[in-house]
C-alpha cells in the first residue's frame, strides 16, 4: 500500500530533476517511459494487468491526441487545441473499442514510428540548435 503512494510522487520528482538538468524534451521521454505505466499497475493491484493492456491498446488514441494538439495549438490557441485533441482521442478510442486488444496494441508501434517520423520540425522542445543569423 505504501509503494503506490510513494511511487507517483517519486516519479514526478525524478522527471522534474531531469527537466531542470536536461530540458523538457528529456523530461517528456522519462515521463512517457514504460516506468510510468508500471507505477499505475502497482497502484491498481489486481486490476493492474487489465488496465495495462487497455493502456497499451489506447496508445494510438494518445498519439492522435498529441498530434491534434500540436497541429491545432499553433494556429488556433490552447483552448481550441485541447478541444481538437480531446475529440481526436475520443474518436480513436471508439475505434479501438471495436477491435481486439492485441490488434490495437500491435498498431501502436507503427503509429508511434510514423508520428515521430512525420514531425521533425524544430521547435522550442527540439534538441536541434536554432539557426543563428550570419551562420
Amino acid at each position: 500500500m505504501v509503494v503506490p503512494l510513494l511511487a507517483a510522487p517519486t516519479l514526478m520528482l525524478a522527471v522534474t530533476a531531469v527537466e531542470r538538468r536536461a530540458g523538457p524534451a528529456a523530461a517528456g521521454v522519462i515521463a512517457a517511459a514504460p516506468l510510468s505505466i508500471a507505477v499505475i499497475v502497482l497502484a491498481l493491484g489486481a486490476e493492474g494487468p487489465a488496465v495495462a493492456a487497455s493502456a497499451g491498446a489506447h496508445v494510438v488514441a494518445q498519439v492522435a491526441f498529441a498530434l491534434a494538439f500540436a497541429l491545432v495549438i499553433v494556429r488556433r490557441g490552447a483552448l481550441v487545441g485541447l478541444a481538437a485533441a480531446s475529440s481526436a482521442f475520443v474518436a480513436v478510442s471508439l475505434l479501438v473499442a471495436l477491435v481486439p486488444l492485441w490488434l490495437a496494441t500491435a498498431t501502436a508501434v507503427p503509429v508511434l514510428f510514423l508520428s515521430s517520423w512525420e514531425h521533425k520540425a524544430p521547435g522550442p522542445l527540439s534538441s536541434r540548435e536554432p539557426k543563428r543569423p550570419g551562420r
